[in-house]
């Protein structure tokens, strides 16, 4: 192979090496003394220019200059350069297959960085092939772009000639048939990213073409049938791939060859692909991924297989399997420890027609401050959430809400930064469960927080309401009959259908109304209980009086 030494100055252990015209022996040295920088390219191919981003260690300064010292198996390379970020990059045209290398230095905050060198593999070309129903006398344009390396042929499949493109907006990215039918598509060279045709059909070898970005590929194309073949290894980005796509139309996605090793997104990859089948996805490197939310929402026929996905990086899971009715991850080892974002989660996976039941007893929720609808409509789901650290969560809203198995052990829950539990527990299971630890100060609405939950008895004396402004329907249709005469009602100002059941007695009712005339300081609000009735010509009665003057409209069934 040959060896490209630039006429630089290469600083290594205090040693000066100089020259142009160096031996092959001299980056194989350095390959035998230097430990490997990280290849955050993947897969080369060669003879196209592709840009590789350099690491270095500068503790803790940020480089700003670079330059390449030698090359192996590069034909050629442009200017290496540091952006404002600190992040340092080169342009390398990789001569043949096998193995390209480099070595590098970085300079930044008045340091240089120990020589790196990175090695990365060089593999052929496999052109990306594709079938898609035309019609005579319509164009159809690849979508390209801007930012994005381009430097392909394209065989339109209709026995023209094969064209080349060469940047974003060349002319030749775009065709008009001559006659209808099903054509096959080939496309070969450097294609970092693009878009298809909305009457994409097949893909029949998604190809090694330089892939770096599949954001938004497939979307939207509701004829494609299949996906097959692939080399993602410098892919990146996998944010909604095939969102809406299999509406009516089953499509069947084999990942068998994929690499997802350095891909950092995988938002909304199958969202709402209704009839999308995914294949081979149990080896999936996600190490990188730090988003996955709505991945799979509304995707009903996946089933990913997730027990071994690394998601150690990932800080949102937002809507991740969000009516993914046939799915059942293994979710039991997942690392959740940078997780922030919970939100829906879980919400409507569990259905009636699936017995799943996420395992989450081991979850780091730590990082958390969502938790929104994270299972609601999860009928079967009663998680194990005794353990979880949900000190930082601020939204627990509709969080069990229809999830009608949960019964869900929140006794030790730090909630004392969550401003709204409204819908909580309305529709769940949730039996007599201790509230005793709960400091709710910051809690600011908790309407129909337990409504139409099957509880009979719970303490929620230790309950720090005097933040709260909305009660609406916090105990409707339960059974209950609290003694509510600790609270602070100082900021509340909507109490309609409070209780509607009629299961709150005249002495809990009693209390309630004295408690309420001692702490309310608002005018104009709306208290119901249903039918209770309170206790004529005491406190409870006078109290009646003063929150009248308030302005109070009360629905009750009157003194007795």
């Amino acid at each position: 192979m040959n060896l490209n030494i630039k006429n630089i100055i290469l600083i290594m252990g205090g040693l000066i090496l100089s020259g142009c015209g160096a031996a092959k022996s001299d980056i194989d040295s350095l390959k035998a003394t230097t430990k490997l920088a990280p290849n955050n390219r993947g897969n080369l191919i060669p003879g196209k220019e592709q840009t590789i981003n350099l690491s270095y260690n500068l503790d803790g300064n940020l480089g700003e200059a670079c330059e390449v010292t030698a090359t192996e198996n590069i034909t050629s390379t442009g200017a290496c350069i540091c952006d404002v970020s600190g992040e340092c990059s080169v342009a390398i045209t990789p001569d043949s297959t096998g193995d390209a290398s480099l070595a590098y230095i970085v300079t930044g905050g008045g340091l240089t960085a120990d020589v790196a060198v990175v090695e990365a593999p060089v593999k052929k070309v496999v052109p990306f092939v594709f079938k898609m129903n035309v019609a005579s006398g319509t164009e159809y344009t690849l979508g390209l772009t801007d930012g994005f390396k381009y430097d392909f042929t394209i065989d339109w499949g209709d026995g023209s000639d094969i064209v080349s493109v060469t940047s974003f907006d060349d002319d030749d990215r775009s065709y008009t048939y001559g006659s209808s039918g099903v054509m096959t598509v080939t496309i070969s060279g450097l294609v970092e990213k693009l878009n298809v045709p909305s009457n994409i059909t097949e893909v029949v070898d998604l190809g090694r073409v330089g892939w770096t970005s599949l954001n938004s590929m497939f979307s939207g194309c509701m004829k494609l049938t299949s996906v097959a073949g692939g080399d993602t290894s410098s892919v990146k980005d996998m944010s909604n791939v095939f969102a809406l796509t299999s509406f009516s139309t089953p499509m069947v996605v084999d990942a068998g060859t994929w690499d997802t090793s350095r891909v950092e997104t995988m938002e909304g990859l199958f969202n709402a692909s209704q009839k999308a089948t995914l294949l081979n996805s149990a080896h999936f490197n996600t190490s990188n991924v730090t988003n996955m939310s709505s991945m799979f929402k509304m995707a009903y026929n996946v089933e990913p297989e997730t027990g071994a996905w690394d998601t150690s990086k990932v800080t949102d899971m937002s809507e991740m399997f969000k009516g993914a009715r046939s799915a059942d991850p293994d979710t039991s080892n997942w690392n959740t420890s940078k997780v922030k974002n919970f939100a829906g989660m879980f919400m409507y996976t569990f259905g009636s027609f699936f017995s799943g039941d996420p395992d989450v007893s081991k979850w780091d929720t730590s990082s958390a401050n969502n938790m929104k609808e994270m299972f609601f409509g999860a009928t079967n789901a009663n998680p194990d959430v005794s353990n979880w650290n949900t000190s930082n969560v601020t939204d627990m809203s509709y969080m069990f809400t229809n999830a009608s198995n949960a019964d869900p052990d929140i006794s030790n829950w730090d909630v004392s930064k969550v401003t709204t539990f409204s819908h909580m527990f309305s529709y769940s299971n949730l039996s007599n469960r201790d509230f005793t630890q709960w400091h709710t100060s910051s809690a600011e609405d908790m309407s129909f927080m337990f409504s139409y939950s099957p509880a009979t008895d719970l303490n929620l004396s230790s309950f720090d309401v005097s933040n709260v402004s909305t009660m609406v329907h916090m105990f409707s249709n339960t059974s209950l009959d609290l003694d509510l005469s600790s609270w602070n009602f100082s900021s509340v100002t909507d109490m309609r259908d409070f209780f509607t059941a009629g299961d709150l007695s005249k002495a809990n009712y009693d209390k309630l109304l004295v408690r309420l005339e001692e702490t309310v300081t608002t005018s104009d609000v709306e208290l119901g209980v249903g039918t209770t009735q309170y206790t004529s010509g005491g406190d409870a009665a006078a109290a009646v009086s003063v929150l009248e003057t308030l302005n109070w409209a009360i629905t009750d069934g009157g003194p007795i």
